[in-house]
């Protein structure tokens, strides 16, 4: 199954970020959405993948900032080495992006984590991902594992 799941993120996903709206103001739906391309649904394996897994990043609605990081430490968001079998996403919106609040299902053991969203050149992007509830520490460009 491990090697359908590299097959299927090869890019194959759609992975367009939602535009940021000229009035500046953030919707909690921007937000899901931005979550939802990061975490993409193929439904012809009925499970969730992590955009970026095959180590190309190019169409991941990520800050370059975001991408160069996963790249040198040889990472994807989340750590997920399996897919998962469902996905939870609520939003909390600021003036310049706000947070995405992700629960990856993995049966008793899901993963919870935060995506920090910005807005950059009209495009809501993922910069920062930190463990739900475990602060700036937990930054991703401050540690190497999983939440």
């Amino acid at each position: 199954m491990a090697g359908a799941f590299l097959v299927a993120c090869g890019g194959t996903a759609p992975t367009a970020s939602p535009a940021a709206s000229q009035s500046g103001s953030t919707s909690a739906e921007d937000l899901v959405a931005v979550a939802k391309v990061t975490f993409p649904y193929l439904a012809q394996y009925k499970y969730y993948a992590v955009c970026g897994l095959t180590g190309d990043t190019s169409q991941c609605p990520f800050t370059e900032r975001l991408k160069a990081r996963l790249a040198a430490a040889k990472i994807t968001l989340c750590a997920c080495q399996n897919p998962a079998s469902s996905l939870d996403v609520t939003a909390s919106p600021t003036q310049t992006g706000g947070i995405a609040h992700v629960v990856l299902g993995y049966g008793a053991a899901p993963i919870k984590l935060d995506l920090v969203i910005v807005r950059s050149g009209g495009q809501f992007l993922v910069d920062d991902e930190l463990c739900t509830g475990a602060g700036a520490s937990t930054s991703i460009y401050l540690r190497n594992g999983p939440c």
